[in-house]
Formats: C-alpha cells, sequence, structure tokens
C-alpha cells in the first residue's frame, strides 16, 4: 500500500539560528556622521535672525573639509547646509537693511511731526 504524497509542514519559529545565516553580518560598518556637518544643516533651517545663517557657513566648510577623505560621512549635509546658510546670510542682510530703512523713515516721519 503507498501512503498520499505528504507536505512538509513550516516549522515554528526556534531560538535555534539558522545555520545558513551564521557568520554573515549587516555589510559594512556604518561611517561616523561629521557632527560639523549636522550643525551646519540644523543652524542653516533655523536661521535665528542671520546669526544661525553665518555660523550655517562657518559649520558647513568645515564640515565638507572634514568629509573629504571618505572615512567620515554627510558631506551632503554639509553642503546643504553651507547652501542653507548661504540663502540665510543673503536673507538677513537684506531684512536688516529694510528694517534700518523703515525704522529711519519712521525716524523721519516722526522728528517731521507729519505722522
Amino acid at each position: 500500500m503507498t501512503q498520499p504524497h505528504q507536505t512538509q509542514q513550516p516549522q515554528p519559529y526556534s531560538a535555534q539560528p539558522n545555520p545558513q545565516m551564521q557568520g554573515q553580518g549587516y555589510g559594512a560598518p556604518a561611517r561616523k556622521t561629521s557632527g560639523a556637518a549636522i550643525t551646519s544643516l540644523v543652524l542653516g533651517i533655523l536661521w535665528i535672525g542671520g546669526l544661525g545663517a553665518v555660523l550655517a557657513v562657518i559649520f558647513g566648510v568645515v564640515g565638507m573639509k572634514a568629509t573629504r577623505d571618505g572615512h567620515t560621512g554627510g558631506h551632503g549635509l554639509a553642503v546643504a547646509g553651507l547652501v542653507l546658510g548661504i540663502i540665510g546670510v543673503v536673507g538677513a542682510i537684506f531684512m536688516w537693511a529694510v528694517l534700518a530703512s523703515a525704522s529711519n523713515a519712521i525716524n523721519d516721519c516722526v522728528n517731521a511731526g507729519t505722522c
């Protein structure tokens, strides 16, 4: 008498490691990211009335130099922080110029008594 074809049932999860997976890691170890690059990006986003933008430019340059060797990651973060910092510096110069002009116009109006 022949027995019917039996399908193999999947085994429940066990605490024993799979011998096929032993010795295989998760790839190359992660590179350390430059702290200056991260700081540059954060300060470029925060802006802080122009002060953060100036610091973002400084830390962006430092971060780009630190990531040049290839052993430290974060070059893209440093570039992004540098670009945001430059845009922020230009914006701060424009903002302070507008505020100074408006302040002078209000001061002239008050002094002339025509307000």
